[in-house]
């Protein structure tokens, strides 16, 4: 149970955050109140509103929600309470990925007769799919891509990174069915129905709804 005197300390923490001091905007993301409660919310956000398609699980939501934290402290109204202010900035931030989520699956779905359409279409389902194993890489991955993609070999990457071949083409072997992998799922998006994306798009009314009548 929260006590009184550490919810008091969060939200003298918020306050000098939202002045500009960053030692106290790591003490607050650190605290074990705002981890507990960035954790619990994004649980039961998931838990009632579902995650296919937009998170992995509830991790996922939380680490973004901090990202919007370090930008949005900023515009925190120190006479709110921090802990009701997280709560909205979760759903908010919730809100605005399943947008962006029921955007491009809006356009990836739509048709048109000509070829030019199919063709764009074609075009945003490749970048989608880029953008999407690009997401899923490690470090690792990512590193050996990019000097792959500069024109190096094998050998002058594991030379570079100090590798064996055989583990940089390991590495460029699994990154690839990354890709495959994200192209699939793309596909698979496309063969969903209006029906879906309208029932989409009604949640997320309700949602904003929600949201305002807080």
């Amino acid at each position: 149970m929260e006590e009184p005197d550490e919810l008091l300390y969060v939200q003298d923490l918020a306050s000098k955050a939202a002045g500009g001091d960053r030692i106290d905007l790591e003490k607050l993301l650190n605290h074990p109140i705002v981890l507990e409660r960035a954790s619990k919310i994004s649980s039961i956000i998931l838990k009632r509103y579902g995650s296919k398609g937009i998170y992995k699980n509830a991790e996922d939501l939380r680490q973004e929600l901090y990202t919007r934290l370090l930008t949005n402290m900023p515009v925190f109204d120190s006479r709110a309470f921090f802990t009701n202010w997280l709560n909205t900035l979760a759903k908010k931030t919730y809100i605005e990925r399943r947008r962006r989520s029921l955007e491009e699956r809006e356009i990836v779905n739509e048709t048109d007769a000509t070829e030019e359409s199919s063709n764009h279409n074609e075009d945003l389902l490749n970048k989608m799919a880029l953008r999407e194993a690009l997401d899923k890489l490690n470090p690792e991955q990512r590193q050996i891509l990019r000097l792959r993609v500069e024109g190096l070999t094998l050998e002058e990457i594991a030379k570079e990174l100090k590798v064996s071949k055989s583990k940089v083409h390991r590495i460029l072997s699994a990154t690839m069915q990354v890709f495959i992998k994200a192209m699939e799922g793309t596909n698979a998006r496309m063969k969903q129905t209006q029906r879906e994306i309208e029932q989409e798009k009604e949640l997320t009314r309700t949602l904003i709804s929600e949201l305002q009548e807080q």
